[in-house]
């Protein structure tokens, strides 16, 4: 499972990178379980959904959109 994640974490990073430097975080609303937020990148857009463990903490990122400029 720590391989898997660890997979994962990378292939995320390099996405992230390819949008460049972050601009800012805007957060958008609340959908069930996660809040909406709205990523910009000197190189495009994100839209990430995050979800909070009952400790409150972040439990998950899940990219929902992503757009280059």
């Amino acid at each position: 499972m720590a391989a898997v994640a660890a997979s994962q974490a990378k292939k995320f990073q390099i996405g992230l990178s390819r949008l460049g430097r972050l601009e800012s975080i805007a957060f958008l609303r609340q959908s069930r379980d996660e809040n909406i937020y709205e990523v910009w990148f000197s190189n495009g857009r994100m839209i990430w959904g995050i979800c909070n463990s009952p400790r409150g903490k972040i439990s998950r990122i899940r990219a929902i959109l992503r757009e280059h400029r």
